[in-house]
């Protein structure tokens, strides 16, 4: 049996929802529209083209990869070849220089000893001039006889040594020219032991010191 009482129904009220307004639609109106978007369908071509693509680069990267490695290795190999010829061409200029300057001192070693022989010899030569007056004597009688025996004679010597060569004359020693026209003139700007005899045609000159310049040059050049 339904109850009569009017509470009840006001607590009905209470809890249901009120009601929606009814909003009439016209029928000549279309119903909105909701647009879904769609996913489109995967172009297999397109995945392949795109496949394609991709390989490609990676063949075109790995052939530079490889281009750029051999152009390296190449670059490397000409430093380093031209490092080496620089090197050999450097220790061949310091080979060449202590040639050279081997050969130098060599010379110079050379040239000394030389000039050390003279310088010997004319000290001997010196003290034979000085105390051995056949010596000198020697001396002018092998500048005299590269002259015609016909053919007087100018002799220019130091005046010691014609001090020395007069003293063996007045001493019954053997003549220097026999038979030969001889002048005698004392020289003092000649060193002792050295010798000029004047003929018509040549001079002869016996000096000591040219003598001695002849021998340095011979032992110098052989």
């Amino acid at each position: 049996m339904f109850s009569s009482d009017p509470s009840i129904f006001t607590a009905a009220a209470r809890v249901l929802p009120p009601p929606v307004p009814w909003v009439p639609v016209p029928l000549d109106e279309p119903p909105p529209c909701v647009e879904v978007e769609v996913e489109a369908e995967a172009d297999p071509g397109a995945e392949e083209q795109a496949a394609l693509e991709a390989l490609e680069r990676a063949q075109a990267l790995e052939a530079a990869y490889a281009r750029g490695y051999e152009e390296g290795v190449a670059a490397a190999r000409r430093e380093s070849s031209e490092a080496l010829a620089s090197a050999l061409r450097a220790l061949e200029r310091a080979a060449d220089a202590v040639r050279v300057a081997e050969a130098q001192r060599e010379s110079a070693l050379h040239d000394n000893l030389c000039a050390l022989a003279v310088a010997v010899a004319k000290q001997i030569i010196g003290r034979e001039v000085r105390t051995d007056g056949q010596a000198v004597a020697d001396l002018v009688r092998r500048a005299v006889a590269e002259f015609p025996l016909d053919q007087p004679l100018r002799i220019r010597i130091n005046p010691h040594d014609l001090s020395t060569v007069s003293a063996l004359s007045a001493a019954d020693a053997p003549p220097l020219a026999p038979g030969r026209e001889l002048t005698w003139v004392p020289d003092p700007e000649l060193e002792r032991g050295g010798v000029v005899v004047e003929g018509r045609e040549r001079i002869l000159d016996g000096r000591l010191d040219l003598a001695l310049e002849r021998l340095y040059r011979a032992l110098a050049d052989g």
